[in-house]
């Protein structure tokens, strides 16, 4: 289990890849390690800016990853359309599945999986195949 908390107090900075200052993408990779899944690329030098650079990224990852329903440590991907645009992570707080995000608006927050849906046009799910043969 994770300390949500220390996330929620933590700004969003572009490209913040470090615990003092993270983007959608840092925050993302963060929690993940914290939770012991395998880790992925830090993708530096991509930002909310640079779209097409966020695509050919995931593009590039995708390969390591599988969709799937909402689950702990889950990536939860944002399409506008067919571009990536956004990212959080699945996190479960008090036996309740949501989803922790951060962006430049609203800063880091942990909204529970449907309001997170709603809140967005399209989101896929992602396991990360590396992750499935990990020890419990």
């Amino acid at each position: 289990m994770i300390d949500i908390e220390k996330y929620l107090r933590v700004p969003y900075v572009d490209e913040g890849r470090s615990g003092a200052a993270l983007d959608c993408w840092g925050l993302m990779l963060a929690v993940r390690a914290e939770l012991g899944c395998a880790p992925l690329p830090s993708l530096t030098g991509v930002t909310r800016h640079t779209v097409h650079a966020m695509g050919h990224e995931y593009q590039a990852i995708s390969s390591m990853l599988e969709q799937c329903e909402p689950e702990a440590g889950a990536i939860a991907a944002v399409f506008k359309g067919k571009a990536f645009v956004h990212v959080g992570v699945v996190v479960e707080i008090d036996g309740r599945l949501g989803v922790l995000e951060t962006n430049q608006a609203t800063g880091p927050r942990w909204m529970r999986v449907p309001q997170f849906l709603d809140t967005y046009y399209k989101v896929l799910f992602y396991r990360d195949h590396r992750d499935i043969s990990k020890p419990a």
